[in-house]
C-alpha cells in the first residue's frame, strides 16, 4: 500500500500492470497521484503531484461570478445597441423611408415600363406603367420570374440581353417585340447594372421598356406612303398617255358611226370597237384611283342614299348564302363626292367580302357621323372634323397580319392566280384619298374583317351652290377658237368636232406656238382650248400671257389630271375650267358652250 501524508482518501482510478493513478483530496483540493514500480519490486511514489483541479467551493464561487458578470455585459451592450438602433432609426429611418417613397413615386409617374430583376430572372421593383402594361398588381409582380410576366416573341434574345448585362456589367439597348394581350408591342430595352462596383459584381439589372410601336407604325406608314407615291407617279403618267389615245379611239368611232348610214356590219364593228375603248377606260379609271389622278365630278350626296340603292345590287352580287344587314345614321351623311366613285367603293369591298366567306356568312354596312378632334388618339392618321363613317365588316377568313401593309398596293392579291387582279383595293384606297379621306383596316385570321371608311362631311356653302347649278343646253356655235394640243390626233379630233358644230378653228402644236399664233390675232378669238402639260409651255402660263394682252378672253382647259394636280403643276389657285380625257363629243361641245356663255 502507497502511504502519503495527510492522506484523507485515496481512491484508485486506473491500474495497470505497471502504473497506478490514484484520486484523493487533501484540505479540499482534488489530487492524482502515479504511482510506478521498480525493478526491484519497491514502490516508489513520484514527486512532484500534479494538481488538476482546484477547491470546489472556489471554483463554484470564481464560475457564480463569470455568469453575473457576462449577464451583466449582455444586458449592457442589449441596452445600448437599442439605443443606438433608436438614435439611428430616429434620425436616418424617416429620410431613408421618404427617399424610398419618392423613388417609388418617379418610376410610376415614368412615361415607360420599369422593372428591377435579380441574375435568376426574379422582379424586385417594378413601376406603375409595367404593371398596367402587362396587367398585373404590385403583389402578382413581386418575386415573380420576368417571363412569367413579359412574353417576348424571341425569348432566346431577351435571355441573351441579360446575359451580357450581368457578364460584361455594362449598359445595353436593343429592341425586341413583345406580345401584349394578343398584340405584338415593339418595344426598346435599355438594361443597365445597379450597384455594381469591381470588388462585388452586380446580381441585380434594372430594365427600361420603351413601347415605340406607335413610331414604328408611322415610319411604316411613310415607307409604305411614298412606295405607294412612286408607284402612284408611274401608274398616273401611263394613265395620261393612254387618255390621250382613248380620246382618238373613241373620237373617231364616233365620227365614223356618223358615218356608217345604216351599214349594219360596219355599225357591229363599231360597236365592239367602242365596247374594247370602254373597257379600257375603266382600267384607266382604276390606276387613277391608285394614282390619286382620276378625274372626279364632286357633288353633295348623301352617302345613305348611296348605300340604300346598293343593297339589291349588293345580294345579287355576294349571294343568297351571305347574310347582308345594314345600319344607317338616322340623319343625313352629306358628303361632297362623285357617287360613281363611292358606289364602287362598296361593290370593291363586298366583292372582297364575298371571296373571304367561300361558306356563307354575313356582311354589315354600317353608317354614322363622327367629329375628330385632337385627343383622339385611336385615329392618329385622320385631320381633325367631322367625318361620314362607313364601316363596311364581315366574318371571312381574315387577313393575315403580316401582309396587312401590302393590301393597298396595286397587283398584290391573296387570291389564287387568276381569281383576282390586285386592282380592287388600291383603287378604294385611291378613291377615298382622292376625295381628302382615310381608310382603316381591322382585321384578324379566322375572325373577319372591318374596313372604316372616313369621309369629310361637306359644307352648308358647298351644298347650297351645287342645287344653284343649271346644266346648260348643248349647242354649236360661230366664235373663233385657238386649240393649243401637243398629240397631232388629239388636235385633229377636236378640231373636226368643232369644225362640224360650225366654229372656226384655229390650232397650235403647244403653248409658245399658241402664244405667238394669240398675239397675231388677239382681237378675234373668244376662246382658247389649252392642253395643260404640254412642251416649250404649259397651258396655264400660256393662258396667263394671253390674258396680259386681252383681260376678257375666256378659256377651256384639258387634262388627265385633276384639278389638285394641275394647280401643283401649273401654281394656279384659281377655280379654272377643265375639260378631262377621255373627251367625247357630247362632253367637248356642251363644255365649250358653257364657258363660251359665261359673263
Amino acid at each position: 500500500p502507497v502511504r502519503s501524508d495527510n492522506v484523507e482518501t485515496a481512491l484508485p482510478v486506473i491500474a495497470s500492470g505497471k502504473q497506478i493513478i490514484l484520486y484523493r483530496t487533501v484540505g479540499g483540493l482534488a489530487i492524482l497521484e502515479v504511482v510506478t514500480p521498480f525493478r526491484s519490486g519497491y514502490e516508489q511514489k513520484i514527486e512532484g503531484v500534479v494538481r488538476v483541479g482546484i477547491s470546489l467551493e472556489e471554483s463554484n464561487a470564481d464560475l457564480q461570478a463569470t455568469q453575473l458578470y457576462i449577464l451583466l455585459l449582455s444586458i449592457g451592450l442589449a441596452v445600448i445597441s437599442i439605443v443606438t438602433i433608436f438614435r439611428i432609426s430616429r434620425h436616418y429611418g424617416a429620410p431613408v423611408q421618404q427617399m424610398a417613397q419618392t423613388l417609388q413615386g418617379i418610376m410610376d409617374h415614368a412615361p415607360m415600363a420599369i422593372f428591377m430583376q435579380t441574375e435568376d430572372g426574379t422582379l424586385l421593383r417594378t413601376n406603375l406603367e409595367f404593371q398596367t402594361l402587362f396587367g398585373c398588381n404590385p403583389t402578382l409582380a413581386a418575386r415573380s420570374k420576368v417571363w412569367e410576366i413579359v412574353t417576348a416573341l424571341d425569348p432566346h434574345h431577351c435571355a441573351s440581353l441579360d446575359h451580357q448585362v450581368f457578364s460584361l456589367n455594362k449598359a445595353i439597348r436593343a429592341e425586341v417585340e413583345l406580345s401584349v394581350e394578343g398584340q405584338v408591342r415593339t418595344v426598346l430595352v435599355s438594361k443597365f447594372p445597379v450597384g455594381y462596383s469591381k470588388s462585388e459584381p452586380n446580381h441585380q439589372i434594372c430594365t427600361f421598356l420603351f413601347d415605340i410601336t406607335a413610331t414604328r407604325d408611322l415610319e411604316n406608314q411613310l415607307r409604305q406612303s411614298q412606295k405607294m407615291e412612286a408607284v402612284g407617279h408611274l401608274a398616273g403618267g401611263v394613265a395620261h398617255d393612254f387618255n390621250n389615245l382613248l380620246t382618238g379611239i373613241i373620237g373617231y368611232a364616233d365620227l365614223a358611226r356618223a358615218l356608217s348610214r345604216g351599214d349594219d356590219e360596219l355599225d357591229d364593228y363599231l360597236d365592239q370597237l367602242q365596247i374594247a375603248a370602254n373597257r379600257a377606260a375603266e382600267l384607266t379609271k382604276g390606276l387613277l384611283a391608285f394614282s390619286r389622278k382620276q378625274v372626279i365630278d364632286p357633288k353633295p350626296i348623301d352617302l345613305n342614299l348611296i348605300v340604300a340603292r346598293m343593297e339589291s345590287l349588293l345580294i345579287r352580287v355576294i349571294g343568297e348564302d351571305i347574310a347582308l344587314t345594314s345600319q344607317l345614321a338616322a340623319d343625313p351623311l352629306v358628303i361632297l363626292a362623285d357617287a360613281s366613285q363611292i358606289e364602287q367603293i362598296i361593290l370593291n369591298l363586298a366583292t372582297n367580302s364575298r371571296d373571304a366567306l367561300p361558306n356563307g356568312g354575313s356582311l354589315s354596312i354600317t353608317t354614322s357621323r363622327v367629329t375628330i378632334t385632337e385627343s383622339d388618339s385611336h385615329h392618329p392618321r385622320i385631320d381633325m372634323g367631322d367625318y361620314a363613317e362607313m364601316k363596311v365588316s364581315d366574318t371571312g377568313c381574315g387577313i393575315p397580319l403580316k401582309v396587312q401593309e401590302q393590301v393597298f398596293e396595286p397587283f398584290f392579291t391573296t387570291k389564287e392566280i387568276g381569281k383576282g387582279t390586285g386592282l380592287g383595293l388600291s383603287m378604294v384606297y385611291g378613291i377615298i384619298k382622292q376625295h381628302q379621306g382615310e381608310i382603316l383596316l381591322e382585321s384578324r385570321p379566322e375572325r373577319g374583317t372591318t374596313f372604316k371608311i372616313f369621309l369629310p362631311m361637306a359644307s352648308e356653302n358647298e351644298i347650297i351652290s351645287e342645287k344653284n347649278s343649271i346644266p346648260q343646253e348643248i349647242t354649236g356655235g360661230q366664235e373663233k377658237i385657238l386649240l393649243v394640243e401637243d398629240e397631232d390626233f388629239v388636235r385633229n379630233l377636236l378640231k373636226k368636232i368643232l369644225v362640224d358644230a360650225g366654229y372656226e378653228v384655229l390650232t397650235a402644236e403647244d403653248g409658245q406656238a399658241g402664244l405667238e399664233l394669240h398675239q397675231a390675232q388677239f382681237d378675234s378669238i373668244e376662246l382658247v382650248l389649252l392642253d395643260v402639260i404640254m412642251p416649250r409651255m404649259n397651258g396655264h402660263e400660256a393662258y396667263t400671257r394671253m390674258a396680259e394682252i386681252r383681260p376678257e378672253l375666256k378659256a377651256l382647259f384639258i387634262s388627265g389630271y385633276t384639278a389638285n394636280y394641275i394647280k401643283k403643276h401649273t401654281h394656279s389657285d384659281e377655280n379654272l375650267n377643265i375639260l378631262y380625257k377621255p373627251v367625247r363629243r357630247e362632253e367637248l361641245l356642251g363644255k365649250v358652250r358653257e364657258v363660251l356663255n359665261l359673263k
